[in-house]
């Protein structure tokens, strides 16, 4: 199951924040990105309940992370 995740940093926040997505596991990608977000993160996963504990208990937590917004691809 795939996931996009929009991810919005505190200022200058932004690198730092993405290079600690980048190395969490089920992450299959994360890039920095220009727009209201300042990163977009894939979540490459078995299930909901993995996305739930991807975002909410890793992605969030990571340093610089002020918000998401998870999309679930179809």
């Amino acid at each position: 199951m795939r996931a996009f995740v929009l991810i919005r940093c505190e200022v200058d926040s932004v690198l730092s924040a993405v290079e600690e997505i980048d190395a969490l596991e089920g992450v299959a990608r994360v890039d920095a990105v220009t727009g209201k977000y300042d990163a977009v993160a894939e979540v490459d996963v078995e299930d909901t309940d993995e996305i739930r504990r991807i975002v909410a208990g890793e992605i969030h937590e990571a340093p610089g992370v002020a918000e998401t917004t998870t999309c679930i691809a179809t």
